[in-house]
């Protein structure tokens, strides 16, 4: 029994002590993280924790957020993710658990005499599983491989936030833009309206004219509703995606979108970078690894028992004499020969490879329509911002001409401004569906894009603004 006692603490010893200490695991699975996805990752598992990470937002949220700001805040604040963490934890926990060895059963039994001055038949019996000793490296090579998989899909779930963020964000910057346009539009289409209620109380024009233009002035009032109401929801979106709360939600955006660059990186190779670090690719093909690793071992061993427990018994008779010997207890695989696992194992292997195949068939389509459409949003804003805005700015400087002229009169020159207004919302909303474009490509893509951004497109914002005051001081 000493023997038996020594040896299963021998093993215990050798194979516990390689399991990971779960807060050291924890913190190598964080810097894990944070190298996969570019992105600060801290996991929130004390009140320190929180404290930290507060004073850490804390000057982000006093600065005018950028979209880069906004990201971090929401990898560190977002709540549903430091769950998503948890599963790190979690698999971490059964790596530790699978580098146990099961405990040893210990049995007694006492038989009392029916006759007086009789010995109780006393029986003591100690055992322990000896094919732990074979099975538990293979059982921890399993949890790792599983830990690993936790991993890359928990980096994606960083990833797939960090572009729900961004996109938010340029959706409700953009909206901020467009709406300093409407109220522009609304400027105009209101002097239009009290020019033309005076030209009717006249006898100008008629009441089919003075319908129109207050018509067009009530529908600028609506847009101006419409995207105030749209700036809210977008507002309570981005909160909720950064964990936002109580006196944490009076930040600010930068007052436009980022310019768009000059020069791309080239988008010739895409496909194939998003092959290669698409984590949730990568997650993928670790379950497809994993679960043929898992169907080979149980193909190999169905004909060895599920346990060998392999023991010491001693019992001592009614007359004094004890009697010691090893005991071996095994089931014998004559009926249940694991058919069913090897069939359910061969499925799920079969199973993970076509979704490894579907998966990486729609990766490469998502990549192909997110390029082309970030090449088809680029090429528009550039049309509107180098072709159609300036040519809608000519339009009204020749208008402005024409009407001090006395050749044009004040609708055609009030028109021929709400056309060039209008063609800047048109600008600014390509502008916002370039940027968001590229969120998408990035996210196909797996990871951040190396974008050049030397020499932005022409501010055609100021240009327009700049003549808004010549026209003004003019008219």
């Amino acid at each position: 029994m000493r023997t038996l006692l020594s040896l299963s603490l021998l093993g215990a010893a050798a194979f516990t002590g390689c399991a990971t200490h779960p807060n050291q695991a924890l913190q190598e699975s964080e810097r894990s993280l944070s190298d996969r996805t570019g992105a600060e990752v801290r996991w929130i598992r004390q009140e320190k924790d929180r404290e930290e990470i507060e004073k850490l937002i804390a000057p982000l949220l006093q600065q005018e957020l950028t979209a880069e700001s906004a990201v971090r805040i929401a990898v560190l604040n977002n709540r549903s993710l430091q769950a998503e963490f948890e599963e790190v934890g979690i698999s971490q926990a059964e790596l530790i658990q699978a580098g146990l060895l099961k405990n040893p059963q210990f049995a007694a039994s006492w038989r009392f005499p029916d006759r007086p001055h009789a010995g109780v038949d006393a029986e003591y019996s100690l055992a322990g599983d000896v094919l732990e000793l074979i099975v538990l490296p293979l059982r921890r090579k399993v949890a790792a491989r599983n830990l690993e998989q936790t991993e890359l899909r928990v980096s994606d779930a960083v990833l797939k936030l960090a572009a729900e963020v961004e996109t938010a964000f340029y959706e409700l910057e953009a909206s901020e833009q467009l709406l300093k346009r409407f109220r522009a539009i609304s400027e105009v289409n209101e002097a239009a309206a009290e020019l033309s209620k005076r030209q009717h109380e006249a006898g100008n024009i008629t009441d089919l004219n003075l319908d129109q233009q207050q018509a067009m002035y009530a529908q600028s009032r609506v847009q101006i509703s419409q995207t105030t109401r749209s700036i809210r929801q977008q507002r309570e979106r981005l909160n909720r995606l950064m964990g936002l709360w109580g006196k944490d939600l009076g930040w600010k955006i930068a007052d436009q979108l980022p310019e768009i660059p000059e020069q791309e990186i080239a988008l010739e190779h895409l496909e194939k970078a998003a092959v290669q670090q698409r984590m949730d690719l990568a997650a993928l093909k670790r379950r497809v690894d994993n679960t043929g690793y898992a169907l080979s071992l149980r193909s190999k061993t169905r004909f060895v028992p599920s346990a060998i427990n392999l023991g010491v018994d001693t019992e001592r008779d009614p007359d004094g004499t004890r009697i010691t010997g090893p005991t071996l207890d095994l089931e014998l695989p004559i009926f249940d020969q694991g058919q069913g696992a090897v069939a359910k194992l061969q499925a799920e292997y079969h199973k993970a490879q076509r979704e490894l195949e579907a998966m990486a068939v729609n990766i490469r389509s998502e990549v192909r329509e997110a390029r082309d459409l970030l090449i088809m949003n680029r090429d528009l804003a550039r049309y509107y911002g180098q072709t159609l805005l300036p040519q809608r700015m000519r339009i009204v400087s020749e208008t402005l001409v024409q009407y001090n002229a006395m050749q044009e009169g004040t609708f055609e020159l009030l028109t021929a401004k709400e056309q060039e207004i209008q063609a800047e919302r048109e600008y600014v909303e390509a502008w916002r569906d370039y940027w968001i474009a590229r969120v998408e490509l990035a996210r196909a893509v797996g990871g951040k894009l190396n974008f050049k951004n030397d020499a932005p497109l022409t501010n055609q914002k100021e240009k327009a603004n700049s003549t808004e005051t010549e026209h003004n001081h003019h008219h």
